[in-house]
């Protein structure tokens, strides 16, 4: 379990920090982008291939 104690004269923030920063160190941030972001097969496909296509359009010299 993960804990930001209290303490005298320190703000919210402080704490919010303090628990940043600990979560962070456990990468659960990182776990919790990636499930935010997720994206199913077909789209990481179509992504991919409009980049694909984007970047040989880049190349072509004529």
């Amino acid at each position: 379990m993960i804990q930001a104690m209290p303490g005298q004269n320190k703000t919210i923030e402080s704490y919010i920090g303090q628990l940043k920063r600990k979560l962070s160190h456990l990468e659960i941030f990182l776990k919790m982008r990636n499930h935010l972001h997720f994206e199913k097969l077909i789209e990481k496909r179509k992504h991919k291939a409009i980049a694909n296509h984007n970047l040989r359009r880049r190349r072509v010299h004529y």
